[in-house]
């Protein structure tokens, strides 16, 4: 990963968007939204996570990166 500590995580500034709720097969909740992070150096986050309401675990469900550092790079990656 690209941070190298918390703390330059804390300081990202970041923006939720794209809630998006859904009911599984077993009937339980599942909410899926994207979270984007501005990095000054021209890389940007936009992953979209997973809440399962019923247990209230929150998860990475798709990763996604652009970089524009070193010319255009963009990324989607499942974990």
């Amino acid at each position: 990963m690209l941070l190298a500590s918390p703390l330059a995580f804390a300081q990202t500034p970041q923006r939720i968007h794209d809630v998006r709720a859904y009911t599984d097969s077993l009937d339980r909740v599942q909410i899926f939204f994207k979270v984007l992070k501005e990095f000054e150096n021209g890389y940007f986050q936009n992953n979209i996570y997973r809440y399962d309401v019923s247990n209230g675990v929150e998860t990475l469900f798709l990763e996604e990166y652009f970089d524009d550092r070193y010319g255009f790079e963009l990324k989607v990656t499942i974990p």
